[in-house]
């Protein structure tokens, strides 16, 4: 049943006349992306869709210390991550790569003048753990980010 649950949300960000709830800014960078990526690709490449899945694991309200590699935030991101390429690749033939992540968390880590110093080495430190996690056969980084303030990735 939850599989099912985040095969909805991945199509959701596919078609722009489904709605899907717990996603926050996703679903609208997704089809952002969507429409820029089919706009600029070649046209014999227009023929098959493009796909971009998302996977939720934000967690409101927390600070960036709990999405570093080794705690449980992270942790989960990934178990959850993989979860659902294992079973997207069991139902569809195929393993997607994670290829990007929204990372939308900080806003409590702006409270205090020390963690917003901190902040830019503990992202690295976030950025540099999710390419190892989900880096490709071909050894490129299969991940980047980007960060703003809200909550969670």
């Amino acid at each position: 049943h939850r599989e099912a649950d985040d095969y909805a949300l991945r199509e959701a960000a596919n078609s722009p006349s489904k709605r899907a709830c717990g996603i926050g800014p996703g679903l609208f960078f997704a089809r952002e992306l969507l429409s820029l990526m089919q706009a600029t690709r070649p046209s014999e490449q227009r023929e098959h869709p493009v796909r971009i899945g998302l996977i939720p694991t934000a967690v409101g309200g927390t600070c960036i210390d709990r999405w570093l590699p080794g705690e449980v935030l992270f942790e989960n991101m990934v178990k959850k991550t993989e979860d659902i390429l294992g079973a997207t690749e069991k139902e569809f033939g195929f393993r997607p790569a994670v290829s990007g992540i929204l990372f939308y968390q900080g806003e409590s880590d702006a409270l205090e003048e020390a963690m917003a110093r901190a902040y830019q080495d503990k992202l690295m430190n976030f950025v540099e753990g999710a390419r190892r996690a989900f880096s490709r056969e071909d050894g490129r980084a299969g991940a980047g980010a980007g960060a703003g303030a809200g909550a969670g990735a």
